[in-house]
């Protein structure tokens, strides 16, 4: 079934991606949890998905084991230590995969500890997801895309959570030319 959606979103000239929180429980410095989220992922890119969503949002912000406090500075340290590491082995099975992640903070621009962390840290090719000035934003305009790319080095990869919920509207027409991705949070 999962190979016919993704074959479908090919045929359809739409990006299939496949969502995954390795959040509470997961230890981000053990090689063990890695292998484990790399192995749930494998399956699903050979079926031929190219998109990857990992998600961080709604994590409490902290860092639950004791072994991440001691190996990271920092939560955004960890993600991103563990998004770069994921995409550098997806990357090798495919060159055209997409990741993106989900930080801890994924509405507005906050400068700050943590969203300057990710900035440095994140490997360039890595998209950020984002929902607008709001976590449900009712309007945004090209204005505030252009805000969150001058901060974090590159376009966001929106996922409306408003659209979800709401008609979509509130939206600047020419929006999706300052975006990588647009997906609705269904």
């Amino acid at each position: 079934e999962m190979k016919r959606i993704v074959e479908r979103c090919h045929r359809n000239h739409a990006q299939f991606g496949y969502v995954i929180a390795p959040t509470l429980g997961f230890e981000y410095g053990s090689d063990e949890d890695y292998k484990i989220l790399l192995r749930k992922l494998r399956p699903i890119q050979a079926l031929g998905a190219k998109t990857f969503v990992i998600a961080f949002d709604d994590t409490l912000g902290m860092l639950f084991s004791p072994n991440d406090r001691e190996k990271y500075t920092s939560l955004a340290d960890a993600e991103s230590s563990i998004t770069n590491r994921l995409y550098e082995d997806l990357h090798k099975f495919d060159s055209d995969v997409v990741v993106v992640i989900v930080p801890e903070i994924y509405a507005g621009v906050h400068p700050m500890e943590y969203t300057e962390t990710l900035v440095k840290k994140l490997l360039p090719e890595i998209y950020i997801g984002w929902t607008g000035p709001q976590i449900g934003a009712p309007s945004f305009t090209a204005a505030d895309i252009e805000g969150f790319t001058k901060f974090y080095g590159r376009a966001p990869s929106f996922g409306d959570n408003w659209g979800s919920l709401f008609p979509i509207l509130g939206r600047d027409s020419d929006t999706y030319k300052h975006m990588t991705q647009f997906a609705l949070n269904p």
